[in-house]
């Protein structure tokens, strides 16, 4: 819990818990990768599972659905009361980070985490933790974005200015280094683009404003004026689609790590 107290991960906190209130709105994006994530869980007769990084609970209904009792987990308390509100059976949360999870070695059978584990800045902590608490035999899997989402974004911005507007995202070799570090060998990563279509560049801001993401990166905090938008939609006209909308392309890695 003292990992919640530094000084990068309060803002982080922070722009999720404004978020909390509209974010089921603007997550259709999370909804579609925890969906497919969920592919991966096994079934299960009323075992229990952790969900990192629950947010607003989805991840939680389809574990619930697959026959799992889950532990919601999240830093922001107010994604938590959110998530409480779907009244999922067997569910509780647990406001807590992921890298000092706060279980016992070798508890759980089934750790499940979608879209989460990109905003800490080592993949080898939260990694090693989710091993830690796996029971053997156990499954750890997650949902991570990767280098290379939102690169029609961050192209049309550069078209404007120095600054950066776009997160940074894990590498491949990132990920495969974080898993060497604890010496996991039964794992597999596959990486799967996923294209969401907006009518306009604003719409795709307010996407990411409306899921806390826009001003996660330390250096994209200017303030956005009209004329500033404007030249955006300009830049971001290359990347339209044959059905007349414009293009954002999210790179994500699907992990999953058996003990």
């Amino acid at each position: 819990m003292l990992a919640l107290n530094l000084p990068e991960k309060h803002r982080i906190r922070q722009s999720f818990d404004q978020a909390a209130l509209r974010y089921d709105h603007y997550a259709d994006f999370q909804r579609q990768v925890a969906t497919r994530l969920a592919d991966w869980v096994p079934k299960s007769a009323g075992e229990l599972a952790l969900d990192i990084g629950t947010g607003t609970g989805f991840g939680s209904t389809l574990l619930v659905q697959q026959g799992w009792h889950p532990i919601g987990l999240d830093f922001s308390s107010a994604m938590l009361r959110q998530a409480k509100q779907r009244g999922l059976s067997h569910w509780r949360g647990v406001q807590a980070d992921a890298e000092a999870l706060p279980f016992q070695d070798e508890s759980l059978s089934l750790i499940y985490s979608s879209l989460a584990l990109q905003w800490c800045q080592d993949l080898s902590r939260p990694f090693a933790e989710a091993y830690r608490v796996l029971k053997p035999g156990g499954r750890f899997v997650c949902a991570v974005l990767l280098d290379g989402s939102l690169h029609e974004l961050k192209t049309a911005w550069q078209q404007i200015d120095s600054h950066q507007h776009v997160n940074d995202f894990f590498t491949l070799n990132q990920v495969n280094f974080a898993l060497a570090q604890k010496q996991i060998v039964q794992s597999q990563l596959i990486c799967e683009p996923v294209v969401c279509r907006y009518a306009t560049a604003r719409a795709l801001m307010q996407d990411l404003k409306g899921i806390g993401a826009s001003q996660i990166a330390s250096h994209a905090r200017q303030r956005l004026t009209k004329g500033t938008l404007l030249q955006l939609e300009h830049a971001y006209q290359q990347y339209f689609s044959e059905d007349g909308a414009l293009r954002a392309t999210y790179q994500v890695g699907l992990i999953e790590v058996r003990k």
